[in-house]
Order: C-alpha cells, then sequence, then structure tokens
C-alpha cells in the first residue's frame, strides 16, 4: 500500500506540526540583488527523485526537445545548460542518492523537480528531499510522475487524484503536478515534455534572501593543477582550478568559502572569464578585469587535501559557497531542537550526528538537556519523545535564527539503508553565558540523631561543595518521606544541618539529597568516550 493511502493520511492533511513550519529564509521579491540584467547565470534546476524514477531520461528528452542545445564545455560533472523560450538559461543538474549529495542540491536548487513513481507512489527519498528544502529554503518545486503505463486505466484517475492531494500537502497548496504517460521513440512524449518547459519559462525565479547574501558556485569543471611529480604521492596537498558560474553577490581574492565535504579555505585566486554559453553568441575563454555575480569564474585554492582528487565522484557535484566574517569562527553552539516524528529511534547524547548549517555540513558530537520547573538545564541521556531541548554541540558557528537539519552519519546510513535519515531539526539560538546544564547526582548523608518530624543529618568528611547552599534544599529517605534542609546546625561546623520532615524517620534508615552537579558540554563528550 502506498503512503498516504490510508485513514491516516486524511487526517494529516489537516495537522500542521513542528515538521511543517514554514522556512525562516523565505523569497524576497522586493530586494535589489545585484545581479546582470543581461545574461545572468543560468538557473539551477535540480532534478530528484529515487532510482529508477527516469531522472536522467527526463533531462534528455528536454534537451532533445530544444532546437539550439548550448555545446557546454567538456567538464567533469553531468550539467546540462538549455535555453528556453524567455531567454533565460536553465542548468539542469541530478540530484545524487546519498544524504550529502541531497544536503547540498537543496541548498543550491533554484527550481526544484520531484519525480515520483505513479505505480508505487511518494518514496522516502522524496519526503527527506522535501524536509532538506524547508530547512534550507524552499524555491520553486515541480512535480512530475511517471511509470504511469503500469497502473491501470480503470485507476488512472484515482491514482491521479490521490497522489496530487498528497503532493500539494507536502508541498504547499496549488502545487503544479504533471504527468509522462509513456515514452516515444525512447523518450517521454514531446508534448508533455513541451508543457514542463511552459512551466520552467517563467523568469520570476526569486531568489532566497539567504543565498543573496552569500557568494557561491556550483563546480562544473574540476581541473588539478599540482605538479606532475606530486601526483602520486598521498602525502602532499594539491592545487585545484575549480570553474562555474558565481551566484549570490560579489566575491573577490583572499576571500573565505566553504567546499562542501572538504573544509574551509581561502581563495588564492579568482579569475573571471567571458560566459561559455552566452545566450547571443558562443565565445572562448578570454580574461576580463572584474568578478561580478553571474559571470563564469575561476576558483584557484592552494594546499588542498589529496582526498578530495582520490575519492572525487563525477556525479557528485562540488558546492563552493562563501563565508561572512561572523562565521569564520568555531565554538560552542546552543539550538533548540526537535526528533523527527518519523525516525523510530532517540538521538543519544555523545553518539555522533551530521549536522547541516548554512554551507557547511560536519560530523561533531552533541548533549542534550531540558528547562526544569527551576530554570535549570538537565541533562538528558535521550532526546525527549514530542518534545523540543536543548541541543549543544562544537562546530562553526552559524548566525542566531539559522535553521539546522542533523541526519544520519555516512557509517550508519550504510548500515540503515531503509531507515528515514533525516533525524532531527532546530533552529540556532543566541548563546546564553548564563546557562548551566545540571547533572542529577544523588548525595548520601548520614542521621545523626532523630526528633518529633525533625533530624540532624551530616555530610560524607570527603564532600568537598560548602554545604551552606544545600540550606531549603529537598531531601528525602529511603522509604520515600520528604523534607527540606533547615538551618545550619552548628555554625562552627558546616557539615552538620538540621533537617525538617513531615513524617517521623528512623535513624538507621539511608537519606539521600538530590543535587544538580554543574558539567561542561566538552567535559560530559571527553567522558563519554574516554
Amino acid at each position: 500500500m502506498e503512503i498516504g493511502d490510508n485513514y491516516a493520511f486524511r487526517i494529516y492533511r489537516g495537522r500542521r506540526n513542528y515538521d511543517d513550519e514554514q522556512p525562516l529564509n523565505k523569497n524576497t521579491p522586493n530586494l535589489d540583488f545585484p545581479r546582470p540584467i543581461d545574461d545572468p547565470a543560468p538557473y539551477i534546476v535540480v532534478v530528484q527523485g529515487p532510482r529508477k524514477v527516469g531522472k536522467s531520461l527526463l533531462i534528455e528528452s528536454i534537451v532533445k526537445s530544444t532546437q539550439r542545445p548550448f555545446p557546454y564545455p567538456q567538464g567533469t560533472f553531468p550539467t546540462v545548460l538549455v535555453p528556453n523560450e524567455s531567454g533565460i538559461r536553465l542548468q539542469f543538474v541530478e540530484c545524487p542518492d546519498d544524504i550529502n549529495g541531497m544536503i547540498d542540491a537543496a541548498k543550491y536548487a533554484d527550481v526544484a523537480i520531484l519525480m515520483v513513481d505513479a505505480s508505487y507512489g511518494f518514496e522516502q527519498e522524496t519526503f527527506e528531499f522535501r524536509n532538506l528544502l524547508q530547512v534550507h529554503g524552499f524555491p520553486k518545486v515541480i512535480g512530475v510522475l511517471t511509470h504511469l503505463d503500469k497502473v491501470a486505466l480503470d485507476e488512472m484517475s484515482k491514482v491521479k487524484q490521490r497522489l496530487e492531494d498528497h503532493f500539494c500537502t507536502e508541498i504547499y497548496e496549488g502545487a503544479k503536478l504533471l504527468t509522462l504517460s509513456g515514452l516515444e521513440n525512447g523518450l517521454y512524449k514531446m508534448p508533455e515534455i513541451g508543457d514542463l518547459r511552459e512551466m520552467l519559462s517563467d523568469p520570476q525565479f526569486l531568489p532566497l534572501s539567504w543565498r543573496a547574501k552569500h557568494p557561491y558556485v556550483l563546480v562544473d569543471c574540476f581541473e588539478d593543477v599540482t605538479s606532475e611529480r606530486v601526483h602520486g604521492d598521498r602525502q602532499f596537498n594539491r592545487n585545484l582550478s575549480l570553474y562555474g558560474y558565481l551566484r549570490g553577490c560579489n566575491i573577490k581574492k583572499g576571500s573565505k568559502v566553504h567546499i562542501a565535504g572538504v573544509g574551509d579555505f581561502s581563495l588564492a585566486g579568482v579569475t573571471t572569464y567571458y560566459d561559455p554559453c552566452p545566450v547571443h553568441s558562443f565565445g572562448n575563454f578570454v580574461l576580463l578585469d572584474k568578478q561580478s555575480t553571474g559571470t563564469y569564474v575561476r576558483l584557484d585554492f592552494l594546499d588542498v587535501p589529496p582526498e578530495i582528487v582520490e575519492k572525487f565522484d563525477p556525479h557528485h557535484p562540488i558546492l563552493v559557497g562563501g563565508i561572512l566574517p561572523e562565521e569564520e569562527n568555531s565554538g560552542y553552539m546552543q539550538v533548540k531542537l526537535k526528533r523527527h516524528s518519523w525516525r523510530m529511534d532517540l538521538l543519544m547524547t555523545g553518539a555522533p550526528i551530521t549536522v547541516s548549517a548554512g554551507w557547511r555540513r560536519y560530523e561533531t558530537t552533541a548533549i542534550y538537556a531540558m528547562e526544569n520547573e527551576y530554570g535549570h538545564h538537565q541533562l538528558l541521556n535521550y532526546t525527549p519523545e514530542h518534545k523540543e531541548c536543548l541541543a549543544v554541540f562544537w562546530g562553526p558557528l552559524a548566525p542566531p535564527k539559522t535553521r539546522i537539519v542533523a541526519v544520519m552519519t555516512n557509517l550508519n546510513c550504510l548500515k540503515d539503508q531503509e531507515e528515514f535519515r533525516i533525524m532531527a531539526k532546530g533552529i540556532v539560538l543566541v548563546f546564553n553565558l548564563d546557562a548551566k546544564i545540571l547533572l542529577n547526582v544523588e548525595k548520601i548523608v548520614t542521621l545523626v540523631d532523630t526528633c518529633w518530624k525533625t533530624a540532624r543529618i551530616k555530610f560524607a568528611p570527603n564532600f568537598q561543595i560548602d554545604g551552606l547552599k544545600f540550606i531549603g534544599a529537598p531531601i528525602q529517605t529511603k522509604s520515600g518521606v520528604r523534607g527540606k534542609i533547615d538551618k545550619e546546625w552548628k555554625p562552627l561546623k558546616r557539615s552538620k544541618f538540621s533537617v525538617c520532615h513531615g513524617q517521623v524517620i528512623s535513624r538507621a534508615e539511608p537519606t539521600v539529597i538530590k543535587d544538580g552537579e554543574e558539567v561542561t558540554p566538552l567535559e560530559r563528550l571527553l567522558r563519554r568516550h574516554g
């Protein structure tokens, strides 16, 4: 039975929870972004879907339907540039299946085409990508149904209506959903491809406010310019040249950028070339003097780890994103986090997770806490079931109100391929230096003597903390008799106090004080892994 073909789906349609909140980085049509008027950078169209749904065939059909496709230079990534009727260029990118590639695709997509197998229904990859789009900014989304030839004719209209209702519920009301009924000469039917191209001909692809403030480049040509003498030696770092269209805002030499999955680097050089695929004419690579948004640039990097060359995947496009000065430092971040409702297991304190915030995605370990009735943050071993909690972890700093997503690490993804890979979503808080995380500990005290509903206690000799701070603290015996520490018994010896109980207690009964011991995130993580 497909997802959504049951009574629970009809209940879900009228329900909005934390996972369905609107993204903070919405489209901003009123801002004046510095983009060229004549030849802006091609808009990126990400084609996403599960395996064997027809992503490559869809891109091939769109290219074949174009009368004049661009002779794109022989790069290393499967990207295709296609002009449309409005005079704008579209760069089609096939979204990888791994979670890291999906995270990067959600960050640079101007338009997302979600392909769905109509004979099966919505699959896990579609819901995962939808959650990633919700965190990193929701672009224009178009749905495409394939494999309709496998659906019985008498059930065709019912299947279309059910999937369209589900698609509008997941994306937004009124979202467009196209159908590809079958193949013709090894490609999708040209009239149906024409309808899709008509939807993509809208020139109003509004940039997201967060992307407009950061320069970024989707690399479509990769070149290793290291000396040939060290190519076979893994001990030496490499020098790279990455080519692509500059988007967002302007960039200059020496700027700090982040290569997704590699790390932060300073630009050794930025060279602007003539557009290799202009709208009106075709030209060669010629050096220009300025670097502005919408131009084709070459980014030079020095001392890059050799793993980027050794483990290079041509089906995984490289994303280079600019970093603002306030995002260059690293430190502890406080995040309001909630476990995704579709995850079956809880997040454990100290367990490794992969966090995506801004352009960066990195692996870290987090501790979780929840505020109690006294205003203190109590350390948790696991995240709560259906509540928000405070997460503290070490990583590159992100501005407050930045949306983040936590996913499974690469090792866990390989072990549990059928498990939902989105673990939690959250938002970065303003760092509070006064926030203390307390670990619940029980301190055993000795009963010196007992009276009517009162008793005198004595702390252990090795008790290092001043006992005066426990005046008014709750105390409890093993049998459940509760009380509180009333006052100091002998002023000269701060280890003896008077306790007021609500019932008569026995002198031989063990008594404990429940206290909170302050811990630092680093100390807690080292204690768990040491």
